[in-house]
C-alpha cells in the first residue's frame, strides 16, 4: 500500500512526529493515486490539519521561514511583511466556520514551501490593492 510507504518516508524526515498510521492513510486516500506524493511533504500536512503542537512547530520552522524570501522583490515594510506571514498561517492552517483548515486539501504534489510562496505573494497583493484602495 503506497499510504504505507509514504508514512515512512514521512517518519523518517520528521521523527519528531508521533501521528496516527491509519489516520494518515485515510488523508493519503483522499489524493490522486496517479500523481508522485511526498511523504515527508504529506505527514507535515496531516500534522498541522490535525493541530499537532510539533507538526505546527515544525510547519513554523521549515516551510513558513520562505515567506520574507518570497516577499523580498516586492521590498515591503518588515511589518507587512509579518502581517502576510501571520494571514497566511492563517489561511492554511486555521479552520474557519466549522470547515477543515486549506491545509486538508493540500495534494501532496507539489512543495508545501510552494504553496506558501504563491500564497503568500497573492496575500501580498491582495493587502497591497486593499492599503491603496483605502488611500
Amino acid at each position: 500500500m503506497a499510504g504505507v510507504d509514504l508514512f515512512d518516508e514521512g517518519a523518517a524526515a520528521w521523527p519528531q512526529l508521533a501521528l496516527d498510521r491509519a489516520g494518515f492513510d485515510e488523508f493519503v486516500a483522499a489524493r490522486d493515486d496517479s500523481q508522485r506524493h511526498d511523504g515527508a511533504e504529506l505527514l507535515l500536512a496531516y500534522g498541522c490539519q490535525l493541530g499537532d503542537a510539533a507538526a505546527l512547530a515544525l510547519f513554523d520552522a521549515h516551510v513558513m521561514d520562505v515567506v520574507p524570501k518570497a516577499l523580498a522583490h516586492m521590498k515591503l515594510a518588515v511589518h507587512v511583511v509579518d502581517e502576510v506571514r501571520q494571514q497566511v498561517r492563517e489561511k492554511l492552517l486555521i479552520r474557519a466556520d466549522g470547515a477543515d483548515c486549506k491545509l486538508v486539501g493540500y495534494a501532496g504534489t507539489g512543495r508545501l514551501r510552494g504553496l506558501v510562496q504563491v500564497v503568500a505573494v497573492r496575500t501580498a497583493i491582495s493587502e497591497l490593492r486593499k492599503h491603496k484602495g483605502g488611500d
